[in-house]
């Protein structure tokens, strides 16, 4: 153990006798991962939603059909992405 009583990882520890982390922290922690996992993925799923509503109205505005993706490569990024 170092001066602060963590555990030092190396060769010559003996793992027996290193306390176990509680597991009240360890589902904390897991459950907070969790949370900010899913509300990043929600925000991410909303921009992404957007910006493909976006873009499908660019192209509807500018005659392009959705189900004809070689239209759109020809599309200028300026119209696209203003």
């Amino acid at each position: 153990m170092d001066e602060d009583g963590l555990p030092i990882v190396g060769s010559g520890i003996d793992l027996t006798k290193v306390p176990a982390i509680q597991q009240k922290r360890t589902v904390a922690f897991l459950n907070q991962f969790v949370v900010h996992t899913v509300q990043f993925l929600n925000r991410f799923s909303t921009v992404c939603e957007e910006c493909s509503r976006f873009l499908l109205h660019k192209c509807l505005r500018q005659n392009f059909s959705p189900r004809d993706p070689c239209k759109l490569l020809i599309v200028p990024h300026s119209v696209l992405f203003p």
